[in-house]
């Protein structure tokens, strides 16, 4: 995709390789300064300028953010200052890239007529999103997003420069580390004002602009302050304050606690009215200012009697709500009951300072909130023969951070109940005696970045309903699977690193419905993702991979769907869907597997669509065992056996898809009595035939286009039956149709062409119908029938072949009637070698020999047929030979 780089272009996308752009006409910049390709337009600004995204070329296509700025003509001295001015801001954005948590400048320069800055693509969500997609914000998070940003805004005050636009759309979380970063710093914005607008133009967005910055167009590190505090209320409450603009003014912020869901705390009420202040004289005139306000009395334990308490418990104990304790170095034997919101650090290297119980939980967390951060925690309980777990939270927000944990008697942490919410954050959890982390009874929360291994329980379980979200965790070598959602468990696991369990990477079972996304699963001692027991949920976007069981496994009424993921370099199958499994499988990559790509059985019934499934190990899809489903619209190619079987009474529907190329094996073979309808496949270029039907199989393949195969195009063979109807067959290496050892198809609206030998070729005691086909420019004969064939071919055009139109040999037999026979290279229908067919109703004319030749002890019967205009007359008959002809026109 290019970019057309006009700034009122309505639909600048355009396809690659186009040079103007197809909505405007404009001549299209494939990189600016041959190093920048922009392929997306983000956003647009008025009549001054976009924002595009970008790759650089010189870093290995990394993605990157162009800000486009046309200022419209307004005189050589307004344009010169626009140039001033983005040069200007330009070097201040260099020097604020500096910053982590503001995006890098890459470049800023002009060309032809127009300004750009290049600036670092930040990977995440905006805060905005996070609100639309999560829900309110609750108190802890508000001040998490204060603890992150207010160091920011200090940064960039100093320089000094003011953002000018605090808002949710602003500030994204990125995605790598959970880091908050301030974007949009307004270049486009300050030269909007210098160069378009009237002097005293507000700058801001409405609703979280101040006063002074509405009504005169002044900006001031306070001015930043109220657009916190507005976004900080947008957060808690989900409502935009320019709702509340529209109906009250600056008013609202005098009553903002009314639309609260939920309380908040008297302290960080008290910063955000401050924050919030309509005179700016009221109003928090620094960061500082905020940080100080909240916060809170410190405490210190030592263990060694250097600190205001020697036990944890005893500094909660006494500790006012909203005390930070610090935690120096020592191993504390007691069990922490949390019950105010306190802050508790450990003041040094977590290794060092450890909090172990053999009685208690080392934490238990009985308030609304509380942050626990930079500690070793130690379950130890089943030294004493107690059973506890190491973290409790049934209720509150917890915020534990930083953490090491192990429980020797239950879990590593466990999370219960409606009111639990916690954030557990850069933790390790490891060998615990059941799961490192258990979510149930409807218990919510965030686990993320966290290093989750060897328990002996799952890594992390999710049950009872409950709905965490855990992201970017990597969860292994556990001694069951890695993430387990059972009795209706849900959530979200997303940009997870899965792998090395002892069981399936996922397990989602008894109604469960999870949303499993942009995860590694991959080396699991048994399988990826088991959706068992009516499971549900959906994964997607996830790269599954060296599973020694199935990368996916749907059993037992369950009804995922997968999505947009690759499955690959498994052991066994791809995909395995069976004992009444159903699900959707779209979109995905199905590819070196060691069994089938998708293998269905036993009554399983999902839909397979838009997927690749190639190049594994045996068949791209197998079906058996009374397997059913759909396969549809996907690209079956390079498997190493056949692109599909269907077997023992499967009767599953292939439809609208390409099956080509197989190593060695046939497009699609049907077997063991298999049933099904392979409709509109394009079925090319494989290594064997193209479509194989035998032991009793009865498919309909309908609409196909069967051609260029290494071997027949279709062959019914060992008692096979079937329909074949209005397909186009053609080019293969051998017949087009070949009908063997008993078999009794029906052949049906086909053009058969253009093969290297016969048309159809009926023998070893075949039989079969085909009737209203197209028969043409075939090697061989257009139709052969030998050792014992017995078909009924009716109502055909065979014609245009290079050798004979029908030839019957060998003993062959059957009936060819209403036929039209004509132009063919040799006879129009030749019997020899013992053949004896009735041929009847039948057109034969313009053929380069006679109408019909009988040698070689050949017989049969010819009634009722037009044998006139053939090269050589209406007969050769060897003379001692006796062919029953009557009612021909010679």
């Amino acid at each position: 995709m290019v970019c057309c780089l006009n700034p009122d272009c309505q639909k600048p996308e355009n396809p690659d390789r186009t040079n103007f752009c197809q909505r405007c006409g404009t001549k299209l910049v494939p990189m600016l300064r041959n190093r920048y390709r922009v392929t997306q337009l983000l956003s647009a600004e008025g009549g001054f300028g976009r924002t595009y995204l970008a790759e650089d070329t010189d870093k290995l296509n990394e993605r990157c953010v162009v800000k486009q700025l046309a200022p419209q003509q307004q005189g050589t001295g307004a344009l010169n200052k626009a140039v001033q001015l983005f040069q200007e801001e330009a070097r201040q954005l260099q020097h604020l890239g500096e910053n982590t948590q503001i995006p890098a400048l890459y470049a800023y320069f002009e060309e032809e007529g127009r300004l750009y800055i290049v600036q670092q693509f930040i990977e995440g969500q905006n805060l905005l999103q996070e609100l639309e997609q999560q829900g309110p914000f609750s108190e802890p998070k508000i001040l998490e997003l204060l603890e992150d940003l207010l160091p920011v805004l200090k940064f960039i005050h100093k320089q000094p420069v003011i953002h000018r636009d605090i808002k949710p759309q602003n500030i994204m979380r990125r995605r790598r580390d959970g880091r908050l970063v301030l974007i949009d710093f307004g270049v486009s914005k300050q030269l909007s004002a210098t160069v378009m607008a009237k002097p005293g133009t507000r700058l801001g967005s409405f609703g979280y602009a101040a006063l002074e910055q509405m009504e005169g167009g002044l900006a001031y590190p306070a001015t930043d302050l109220y657009g916190l505090g507005a976004t900080c209320f947008h957060l808690l409450t989900g409502i935009h304050p320019w709702e509340l603009w529209t109906r009250q003014g600056y008013s609202w912020v005098k009553d903002w606690r009314q639309h609260l869901p939920h309380p908040v705390s008297q302290k960080l009420g008290q910063v955000l009215d401050k924050l919030l202040a309509i005179d700016i004289q009221e109003r928090y005139q620094s960061v500082e200012a905020v940080s100080q306000d909240l916060a809170e009395q410190t405490l210190t334990v030592s263990k060694i009697g250097r600190g205001d308490y020697r036990t944890i418990s005893e500094a909660i104990q006494n500790a006012p709500v909203g005390t930070r304790i610090l935690v120096q170095p020592g191993i504390y034997h007691e069990g922490i009951i949390i019950d105010k919101p306190l802050e508790i650090i450990g003041d040094g290297a977590s290794a060092d300072i450890v909090v172990e119980s053999t009685e208690s939980a080392c934490i238990l967390m009985k308030t609304d909130y509380a942050i626990v951060r930079n500690f070793t925690l130690r379950g130890r309980a089943a030294l004493k023969g107690n059973e506890y777990n190491a973290v409790d939270i049934p209720q509150g927000q917890l915020i534990l951070e930083d953490c090491d944990i192990t429980s020797d008697s239950q879990q590593c942490i466990r999370i219960q109940g409606v009111t639990a919410n916690p954030t557990i954050r850069r933790c390790k959890i490891h060998d615990g005696k059941s799961a490192g982390v258990l979510i149930v009874r409807n218990g919510q929360g965030i686990v993320e970045d966290c290093d989750i291994f060897s328990n002996t329980g799952a890594g992390v379980a999710i049950v009872q309903g409950s709905k965490p979200t855990i992201r970017r965790c990597k969860i292994h070598d556990g001694n069951n699977c890695g993430v387990f959602v059972w009795e209706n468990g849900q959530g979200i696991v997303e940009n997870c690193d899965i792998f090395g369990n002892a069981y399936a990477g996922v397990v989602i079972k008894k109604r469960s419905n999870p949303a499993i996304r942009q995860c590694k699963i991959h080396d699991g001692k048994e399988g990826g993702v088991f959706v068992v027991e009516n499971g549900q949920g959906t994964v997607e976007d996830c790269d599954i991979f060296g599973n020694a069981l199935p990368g996916v496994k749907i059993s037992e009424g369950s009804n995922p769907t997968i999505r947009r993921c690759q499955i690959h370099d498994g052991k066994q199958s791809g995909v395995w869907v069976y004992e009444n499994g159903q699900g959707t499988v779209e979109n995905c990559d199905i590819f070196g597997n060691a069994l089938a790509g998708v293998t269905i059985q036993q009554g399983g019934n999902p839909t397979i669509c838009q997927c690749k499934i190639h190049d594994g190990k045996t068949n791209g899809v197998m079906v058996w065992e009374n397997g059913q489903g759909t396969v549809e619209n996907c690209d079956i190619f390079g498997n190493a056996l056949a692109g599909v079987q269907i077997k023992q009474g499967s009767n599953p529907t292939i439809r609208r898809c390409q099956i080509h190329d197989g190593k060695e094996g046939v497009g699609v073979v049907v077997l063991e009595n298999g049933q099904g309808t392979v409709e509109d496949c394009d079925i090319f270029g494989n290594g064997d035939s193209g479509v194989e039907i035998s032991e009793g199989s009865n498919p309909t393949i309908r609409r196909c286009k069967i051609h260029d195969g290494k071997d027949t195009g279709v062959v019914v063979y060992e008692n096979g039956q079937g329909t074949i109807e209005d397909c186009d067959i053609f080019g293969n290496a051998y017949s087009g149709v070949q009908i063997k050892q008993g078999s009794n198809p029906t052949i049906r609206r086909c053009t058969i062409h253009d093969g290297k030998t016969a048309g159809v070729f009926v023998d070893e005691n075949g039989q079969g119908t085909v009737e209203d086909c197209d028969i043409f420019g075939n090697a061989l004969s257009g139709v052969q029938i030998k050792q014992g064939g017995n078909p009924t071919i009716r109502q055909c055009k065979i014609h245009d072949g290079k050798s004979a139109g029908v030839v019957v040999l060998e003993n062959g037999q059957g009936t060819v009637e209403d036929c039209d026979i004509f132009g063919n290279a040799l006879a129009g229908v030749q019997i020899t070698q013992g053949g004896n067919p009735t041929i009847r109703r039948c057109k034969i004319n313009r053929n380069g020999y006679e109408a019909v030749r009988v040698r070689y002890n050949g017989g049969g019967t010819v009634e009722n047929c037009d044998l006139t205009g053939n090269s050589r007359g209406a007969w050769f008959i060897d003379w001692f030979l006796r062919v029953q002809r009557s009612d021909n026109k010679e």
